[in-house]
């Protein structure tokens, strides 16, 4: 418990991000450094949409079951 007194606040932040930051590429095997709004704008700019006459979930899943 020392070790938390002996290091400021700005040090502890930096080593909690580090340590998420490693968990996350050990998890994921990927770092994005990219800022939140790009990453959003992003997912914005994939997104499909299915056309409107394709059946729904329920749908897929009553012919799944019927076959």
């Amino acid at each position: 418990m020392t070790l938390l007194r002996e290091i400021s606040r700005d040090e502890l932040e930096m080593l909690i991000e580090q340590s998420v930051e490693r968990k996350l590429q050990e998890r994921f095997g990927v770092s994005d450094t990219r800022p939140v709004e790009a990453l959003l704008a992003s997912i914005e700019r994939n997104r499909w949409t299915p056309p409107t006459d394709s059946p729904t979930n329920l749908e897929l899943l009553r012919q799944d079951r019927e076959r």
